[in-house]
């Protein structure tokens, strides 16, 4: 798993995701220098991709797959039983043959959100992408959508602590699990260690 840090909370998000799962922000991510950008989302595309890797739009080449393109982590087989390309986790759509792709995103079974729907639906009515999705998440990061309301007291992205003092996140599964993490006004709320929810925890616990 390739981490980095999304622009607009700061929070860590996997690599060629679409979108941040946490504050729903749009992700641009930094190409190298042969590669390409595609043109309906300016997403960084190798120069032998077929297709974008992010938004599916289909360019001009017919290239036969490689095992290794500059910049990008081809590590997975691609959905696609007739495509013989690699994908690299994350990736909306194979750059080969352009069928979205699904990632599994596994818990533990006495975790908090385990038996919580894992497919993209659109938060208080229909829609969303229908793909797997982390029932941690916020939003889909393929394609934006809201997914559920952000956690304890409504806390926000980037929202600072209210007061100095120690917090306790109260979605650990088992009370002895919970973390416990001292914060101060003006820094971030962050994402507990163990259960990977953000923004629930509990002062003085």
């Amino acid at each position: 798993m390739l981490l980095d840090t999304c622009d607009s909370c700061g929070l860590p998000v996997e690599k060629w995701s679409n979108y941040c799962p946490i504050c729903g922000e749009s992700l641009t991510w930094e190409g190298k220098s042969n590669h390409q950008e595609c043109p309906e989302c300016e997403s960084p595309v190798h120069p032998k991709f077929n297709f974008c890797w992010a938004c599916g739009t289909e360019f001009d080449g017919e290239y036969d797959p490689i095992a290794i393109a500059k910049g990008f982590k081809l590590e997975y087989d691609c959905d696609n039983d007739e495509c013989d390309g690699r994908v690299a986790r994350m990736m909306s759509h194979c750059p080969w043959c352009g069928k979205p792709q699904e990632w599994d995103f596994e818990l533990p079974r006495n975790h908090a959100l385990y038996e919580k729907e894992k497919r993209c639906r659109k938060y208080l009515g229909l829609g969303g992408c229908g793909r797997n999705v982390d029932p941690r998440w916020y939003f889909c990061a393929f394609c934006g959508e809201r997914l559920r309301k952000h956690g304890f007291l409504g806390i926000s992205p980037g929202q600072s602590s209210i007061v100095n003092g120690y917090y306790t996140c109260m979605t650990c599964p088992h009370p002895q699990m919970r973390v416990r993490v001292k914060l101060k006004r003006g820094q971030r709320i962050p994402v507990c260690p163990t259960c990977g929810i953000y923004g629930r925890w509990m002062k003085g616990k």
